[in-house]
């Protein structure tokens, strides 16, 4: 896969679900200010928008407690999502993230494929950085718009369920409506387990 596919890719994501194909010219302007040509994007949706939007989530932790996360000791400050990556035997460094307004994909290696001994977030990462910082006021301040049909919900750590009473650590998630945990099972009460299932037992299937 080339830089351009992956950021293409990616591209979709951060467009919440809206795939338009690359292209290096968007119009050409004569020095009057009159356009002369114009490429209109051929925009598609390729994705839900809350799927899209479940992916950027998870990405957007990359940034703040995953293998990113060094991106703010480099100096990157906004709310942005991405993904570093590297190839087997440290032969290619990768780092690909995005803003609402803005997308670059970084790639360190060889053209005889020799090893870089870098990873993802040592090789490429901190050039990504250099790149948003120097473009920063066309993204700055800027976040990602949630769609509709996006619960945000408390989840209990250890079992990945909805918080209870009982749970000391909570932390907030996201999930498509209709696809949120249940209540947390190694914390909930005895007593709430019962009025839990009196309340939500599965319908009987009705006979032929």
């Amino acid at each position: 896969m080339t830089p351009l596919e992956l950021a293409t890719a990616y591209g979709t994501l951060a467009t919440l679900g809206i795939h338009v194909p690359p292209r290096i010219i968007d119009h050409v302007e004569l020095r009057d200010g009159r356009k002369i040509e114009k490429r209109a994007g051929e925009a598609r949706d390729a994705v839900v928008p809350a799927a899209a939007y479940l992916v950027d989530d998870v990405l957007r932790g990359v940034l703040i407690r995953g293998t990113a996360a060094s991106a703010a000791a480099l100096g990157f400050r906004g709310e942005a999502a991405g993904k570093t990556g590297t190839t087997d035997d440290t032969r290619d460094a990768w780092f690909v993230g995005y803003t609402p307004e803005i997308l670059s994909l970084v790639w360190v290696g060889y053209d005889d494929n020799a090893k870089t001994s870098l990873t993802g977030a040592v090789g490429a990462l901190p050039i990504w950085v250099d790149l948003m910082m120097h473009v920063q006021h066309r993204w700055a301040g800027s976040t990602f718009p949630e769609p509709p049909g996006i619960l945000r919900v408390e989840v209990d750590p250890e079992s990945g369920e909805q918080a209870v009473l009982g749970c000391r650590e909570r932390v907030e998630e996201v999930f498509a409506a209709g696809t949120e945990p249940g209540p947390c099972s190694l914390h909930q009460s005895a007593f709430s387990r019962w009025w839990s299932k009196l309340f939500h037992r599965p319908r009987e299937k009705p006979a032929d």
